[in-house]
């Protein structure tokens, strides 16, 4: 469990505080090309399929920053954002299994659009990172995310 707010954690702490980041822009790298492919299967187009996808960025750009606002001021059992977190994975898990049976261009591109909306929630994993990391062990956390 990522704890907060002590003075002075373990090394191997600052290993774990970076594995939310990291597996968020693995899983990104990881869907493009599958969902590319898919998206092959329904239209030809290759202008068409850029398009559609680039439409994702205008409908998550304010989600990122509006989702970060929203963890600093709301407080709940588990703490400020490890629940954004857990929706964001579920969600996004759940979407994933849902693109590879989608009946149609449109439900795999508002399938898409979803996963976007979804992996909004969990925006911001490097506060995440920072509050359980202290001041002090900074400077080797980001040595160690280089």
């Amino acid at each position: 469990m990522i704890i907060t707010r002590k003075k002075q954690v373990p090394s191997h702490w600052l290993f774990y505080a970076q594995l939310p980041l990291m597996l968020s822009i693995y899983g990104n790298y990881v869907i493009n090309a599958p969902f590319l492919l898919m998206m092959k299967r329904f239209i030809d187009n290759p202008a068409a399929i850029m398009g559609l996808i680039s439409i994702e960025f205008y409908l998550t750009l304010l989600g990122g920053p509006f989702i970060a606002w929203l963890s600093d001021r709301i407080w709940t059992r588990f703490g400020r954002r490890k629940m954004f977190l857990v929706i964001a994975d579920v969600g996004k898990g759940l979407l994933l299994l849902l693109m590879p049976l989608a009946p149609s261009l449109w439900g795999l591109i508002i399938i898409r659009w979803l996963y976007g909306l979804v992996g909004d929630f969990g925006s911001m994993t490097q506060a995440l990172i920072y509050e359980t990391v202290p001041p002090k062990q900074r400077g080797k956390l980001s040595g160690l995310f280089q």
